[in-house]
């Protein structure tokens, strides 16, 4: 008897570790998509405007076009903050944020 509650014991502990370490990676890569401070550089990010190269409308206006418009939120799909977040970082490097309202300036409905 006392085996199995040792067994259970160290996988109730085994299960707690695995899901705070799958957590401490859920949220720090969430936190980094939707603009939080680090304290590292990501080298994989366009240095002007801190998004993904290949997904920076910034960068390459003709993403604009050719993703469309958002069917869920009605702007255009390559600058839907909502549906890519990591795209805030470009938004506030390009000064087009509203503070008040926290969301980019051409977006805002005031």
């Amino acid at each position: 008897m006392e085996s199995i509650v040792n067994k259970k014991l160290i996988l109730s502990i085994t299960a707690v570790i695995l899901v705070g370490t799958g957590s401490f990676f859920i949220y720090s890569t969430y936190f980094r998509s939707a603009g939080g401070e680090t304290t590292t550089q990501d080298s994989t990010l366009c240095a002007e405007h801190g998004v993904d190269p290949a997904l920076c409308p910034f960068c390459d206006p003709k993403l604009i076009e050719a993703k469309g418009v958002c069917q869920e939120h009605g702007v255009p799909e390559a600058l839907c903050y909502q549906c890519n977040p990591g795209l805030i970082p470009g938004f506030k490097a390009t000064d087009d944020w509203c503070k008040g309202h926290d969301v980019p300036e051409s977006q805002c409905p005031l």
